[in-house]
Protein backbone atom coordinates (compact mmCIF):
# COMPACT_ATOMS: atom_id res chain seq x y z
CA UNK A 1 0.00 0.00 0.00
CA UNK A 2 2.76 1.96 0.51
CA UNK A 3 3.94 1.51 -3.03
CA UNK A 4 0.29 2.83 -3.83
CA UNK A 5 0.50 5.57 -1.65
CA UNK A 6 3.49 7.14 -3.45
CA UNK A 7 1.47 6.72 -6.99
CA UNK A 8 -1.27 9.11 -5.63
CA UNK A 9 1.58 11.67 -5.06
CA UNK A 10 2.77 11.43 -8.36
CA UNK A 11 -1.02 11.65 -9.54
CA UNK A 12 -1.80 14.59 -7.17
CA UNK A 13 1.64 16.49 -8.53
CA UNK A 14 0.32 15.68 -12.40
CA UNK A 15 -3.11 17.31 -11.51
CA UNK A 16 -2.02 20.40 -9.54
CA UNK A 17 0.64 21.24 -12.45
CA UNK A 18 -2.40 20.80 -14.85
CA UNK A 19 -4.25 23.04 -12.55
CA UNK A 20 -1.73 25.78 -12.71
CA UNK A 21 -1.11 25.77 -16.42
CA UNK A 22 -4.86 25.99 -17.18
CA UNK A 23 -4.79 29.55 -14.58
CA UNK A 24 -1.55 30.71 -16.52
CA UNK A 25 -3.66 29.95 -19.77
CA UNK A 26 -6.78 31.57 -18.31
CA UNK A 27 -4.35 34.81 -17.37
CA UNK A 28 -2.98 35.21 -20.91
CA UNK A 29 -6.14 34.60 -22.99
CA UNK A 30 -8.37 36.85 -20.71
CA UNK A 31 -5.39 40.12 -20.81
CA UNK A 32 -6.18 40.61 -17.04
CA UNK A 33 -2.31 41.33 -16.77
CA UNK A 34 -2.65 44.11 -19.27
CA UNK A 35 -6.32 45.09 -18.32
CA UNK A 36 -5.05 45.25 -14.49
CA UNK A 37 -1.87 45.50 -13.65
CA UNK A 38 0.01 43.59 -10.58
CA UNK A 39 3.16 43.55 -8.90
CA UNK A 40 5.18 40.67 -9.13
CA UNK A 41 4.80 39.56 -5.67
CA UNK A 42 0.69 39.80 -5.72
CA UNK A 43 1.33 37.86 -8.60
CA UNK A 44 3.33 35.30 -6.87
CA UNK A 45 0.23 35.17 -3.78
CA UNK A 46 -1.92 34.83 -6.54
CA UNK A 47 -0.81 31.40 -8.05
CA UNK A 48 0.33 30.07 -4.58
CA UNK A 49 -3.42 30.62 -3.02
CA UNK A 50 -4.48 29.25 -6.18
CA UNK A 51 -2.14 26.15 -5.70
CA UNK A 52 -4.25 25.88 -2.10
CA UNK A 53 -7.14 26.25 -3.61
CA UNK A 54 -6.44 23.40 -6.13
CA UNK A 55 -5.28 21.02 -3.25
CA UNK A 56 -8.05 21.75 -1.12
CA UNK A 57 -10.35 20.02 -4.36
CA UNK A 58 -7.76 17.32 -4.92
CA UNK A 59 -7.88 16.75 -1.19
CA UNK A 60 -11.80 15.66 -1.62
CA UNK A 61 -10.55 13.71 -4.98
CA UNK A 62 -8.54 11.37 -3.14
CA UNK A 63 -9.91 10.77 -0.37
CA UNK A 64 -12.13 8.03 -1.69
CA UNK A 65 -9.06 6.79 -3.80
CA UNK A 66 -7.53 6.60 -0.27
CA UNK A 67 -10.14 4.61 1.12
CA UNK A 68 -9.63 2.44 -1.87
CA UNK A 69 -6.13 1.74 -1.38
CA UNK A 70 -6.62 0.22 2.26
CA UNK A 71 -8.52 -2.67 0.57
CA UNK A 72 -6.44 -2.56 -3.15
CA UNK A 73 -3.57 -4.74 -1.37
CA UNK A 74 -5.89 -7.51 -0.91
CA UNK A 75 -8.60 -7.29 -3.63
CA UNK A 76 -7.69 -6.79 -7.32
CA UNK A 77 -11.09 -5.52 -8.39
CA UNK A 78 -10.54 -2.72 -5.98
CA UNK A 79 -7.80 -1.72 -7.40
CA UNK A 80 -9.55 -1.97 -10.36
CA UNK A 81 -12.17 0.39 -9.10
CA UNK A 82 -9.69 2.94 -7.96
CA UNK A 83 -7.58 3.30 -10.95
CA UNK A 84 -11.46 3.67 -12.95
CA UNK A 85 -12.59 6.36 -10.45
CA UNK A 86 -9.08 8.42 -10.61
CA UNK A 87 -9.34 8.56 -14.87
CA UNK A 88 -13.31 9.36 -14.60
CA UNK A 89 -11.85 12.70 -11.84
CA UNK A 90 -9.12 13.54 -14.57
CA UNK A 91 -11.96 13.46 -17.37
CA UNK A 92 -14.02 15.19 -14.75
CA UNK A 93 -11.39 18.55 -14.44
CA UNK A 94 -10.64 18.56 -18.03
CA UNK A 95 -14.32 18.42 -18.91
CA UNK A 96 -14.96 21.67 -16.41
CA UNK A 97 -11.94 23.79 -17.51
CA UNK A 98 -12.87 22.94 -21.13
CA UNK A 99 -16.38 24.39 -19.85
CA UNK A 100 -15.11 27.47 -17.33
CA UNK A 101 -12.42 28.96 -20.18
CA UNK A 102 -14.91 30.93 -22.51
CA UNK A 103 -16.99 31.74 -19.36
CA UNK A 104 -13.88 33.09 -17.82
CA UNK A 105 -12.52 35.11 -20.80
CA UNK A 106 -16.31 36.11 -21.34
CA UNK A 107 -16.64 37.95 -17.52
CA UNK A 108 -13.28 37.31 -16.16
CA UNK A 109 -14.68 35.20 -13.61
CA UNK A 110 -15.24 31.45 -13.02
CA UNK A 111 -19.02 29.64 -12.89
CA UNK A 112 -20.76 29.58 -10.15
CA UNK A 113 -23.53 27.90 -9.23
CA UNK A 114 -26.73 30.05 -10.53
CA UNK A 115 -24.29 30.79 -13.77
CA UNK A 116 -25.12 27.15 -14.89
CA UNK A 117 -29.05 27.40 -15.31
CA UNK A 118 -28.37 30.18 -17.74
CA UNK A 119 -24.76 29.33 -19.13
CA UNK A 120 -24.48 30.12 -23.31
CA UNK A 121 -21.46 27.72 -24.56
CA UNK A 122 -21.53 28.60 -27.91
CA UNK A 123 -21.81 32.70 -27.03
CA UNK A 124 -18.92 32.32 -24.82
CA UNK A 125 -16.97 30.84 -27.30
CA UNK A 126 -17.73 33.41 -30.30
CA UNK A 127 -16.75 35.96 -27.44
CA UNK A 128 -13.53 34.10 -27.04
CA UNK A 129 -12.22 33.72 -31.02
CA UNK A 130 -13.31 37.50 -30.78
CA UNK A 131 -11.61 38.68 -27.94
CA UNK A 132 -8.53 37.19 -28.05
CA UNK A 133 -5.85 37.46 -31.16
CA UNK A 134 -5.02 34.53 -33.25
CA UNK A 135 -1.53 34.16 -32.16
CA UNK A 136 -2.43 34.12 -28.83
CA UNK A 137 -4.67 31.49 -29.51
CA UNK A 138 -2.68 29.18 -31.06
CA UNK A 139 0.56 29.68 -28.65
CA UNK A 140 -1.96 28.71 -25.66
CA UNK A 141 -3.42 26.20 -27.53
CA UNK A 142 -0.12 24.40 -28.30
CA UNK A 143 1.15 24.74 -24.51
CA UNK A 144 -2.40 23.11 -23.88
CA UNK A 145 -2.06 20.19 -26.23
CA UNK A 146 1.01 19.54 -25.14
CA UNK A 147 0.31 19.71 -21.39
CA UNK A 148 -2.55 17.17 -21.55
CA UNK A 149 -0.28 14.99 -23.86
CA UNK A 150 2.25 14.95 -21.01
CA UNK A 151 -0.24 14.74 -18.93
CA UNK A 152 -2.54 11.63 -20.56
CA UNK A 153 0.84 9.73 -20.98
CA UNK A 154 1.92 10.23 -17.17
CA UNK A 155 -1.41 9.05 -15.61
CA UNK A 156 -1.72 6.24 -17.95
CA UNK A 157 1.78 4.79 -17.27
CA UNK A 158 1.14 5.73 -13.19
CA UNK A 159 -2.39 3.92 -13.65
CA UNK A 160 -1.13 0.98 -15.58
CA UNK A 161 1.09 0.00 -12.73
CA UNK A 162 -1.50 0.19 -10.12
CA UNK A 163 -3.31 -2.33 -12.20
CA UNK A 164 -0.51 -4.33 -12.34
CA UNK A 165 1.07 -4.68 -8.79
CA UNK A 166 4.77 -5.82 -8.57
CA UNK A 167 6.49 -5.98 -5.33
CA UNK A 168 8.70 -3.75 -4.64
CA UNK A 169 12.15 -3.42 -2.71
CA UNK A 170 10.24 -0.77 -0.63
CA UNK A 171 7.15 -3.59 0.38
CA UNK A 172 10.17 -5.93 1.17
CA UNK A 173 11.24 -3.54 4.00
CA UNK A 174 7.84 -2.77 5.31
CA UNK A 175 7.63 -6.44 6.27
CA UNK A 176 9.88 -5.87 8.95
CA UNK A 177 8.43 -2.71 10.51
CA UNK A 178 7.12 -3.14 14.08
CA UNK A 179 3.08 -3.28 13.54
CA UNK A 180 2.89 0.54 15.40
CA UNK A 181 5.80 2.12 12.35
CA UNK A 182 3.77 0.04 9.85
CA UNK A 183 0.17 1.81 10.86
CA UNK A 184 1.63 5.34 11.32
CA UNK A 185 3.67 4.88 7.78
CA UNK A 186 0.89 3.11 5.68
CA UNK A 187 -2.54 4.48 7.69
CA UNK A 188 -1.67 7.73 9.48
CA UNK A 189 0.57 9.72 7.33
CA UNK A 190 -1.57 9.05 4.68
CA UNK A 191 -4.60 10.28 6.16
CA UNK A 192 -2.87 13.26 7.49
CA UNK A 193 -1.46 14.69 4.01
CA UNK A 194 -5.28 14.12 2.06
CA UNK A 195 -6.98 15.81 5.28
CA UNK A 196 -4.23 18.87 5.41
CA UNK A 197 -4.95 19.19 1.50
CA UNK A 198 -8.63 18.74 1.95
CA UNK A 199 -8.88 21.79 4.16
CA UNK A 200 -6.59 24.00 1.71
CA UNK A 201 -3.27 23.38 2.96
CA UNK A 202 -4.17 25.60 6.19
CA UNK A 203 -3.88 24.29 9.64
CA UNK A 204 -5.81 27.21 11.04
CA UNK A 205 -9.55 26.74 12.40
CA UNK A 206 -11.33 26.85 9.66
CA UNK A 207 -10.66 25.42 6.20
CA UNK A 208 -9.96 27.74 3.05
CA UNK A 209 -12.66 30.41 2.20
CA UNK A 210 -13.15 32.68 -0.25
CA UNK A 211 -11.58 35.71 1.89
CA UNK A 212 -8.57 33.73 1.22
CA UNK A 213 -8.42 34.30 -2.46
CA UNK A 214 -8.56 38.14 -1.88
CA UNK A 215 -4.67 38.70 -2.20
CA UNK A 216 -5.55 41.84 -4.43
CA UNK A 217 -8.02 44.77 -4.42
CA UNK A 218 -8.80 43.76 -8.01
CA UNK A 219 -11.37 40.97 -8.62
CA UNK A 220 -10.36 39.53 -11.88
CA UNK A 221 -6.96 38.24 -9.85
CA UNK A 222 -8.81 37.37 -7.00
CA UNK A 223 -11.13 35.15 -9.33
CA UNK A 224 -8.01 33.93 -11.24
CA UNK A 225 -6.57 32.41 -7.33
CA UNK A 226 -9.72 30.85 -7.24
CA UNK A 227 -10.34 26.56 -8.60
CA UNK A 228 -13.13 26.63 -11.17
CA UNK A 229 -14.15 23.07 -9.57
CA UNK A 230 -14.72 25.14 -5.89
CA UNK A 231 -16.60 27.64 -7.29
CA UNK A 232 -19.39 25.14 -8.93
CA UNK A 233 -21.47 25.26 -5.91
CA UNK A 234 -20.56 28.65 -4.58
CA UNK A 235 -22.96 31.79 -5.11
CA UNK A 236 -20.78 34.81 -6.30
CA UNK A 237 -20.30 37.61 -4.09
Amino acid sequence: QNRIFFKFFRILVIFLFFMTIQRWILERLSGISLLYPTGAVEHLKIYFTGARFDLLVLGFVFIPALLFSFAAARFQWVLNVMVGYLFAMWVAILGVGFVNTPFFLAHKRHLYWPDLADFQMRKSIEHWLKSSPSVTNTFVGLVLIFTVVIVVIEMKNILKSLARPTQSKVDEKVKNWPVGVEVFMRVVIPLLVVSFCARGSTLGNHHLRKEDSLVTNQKPWNELALNPIWTLDKFDE
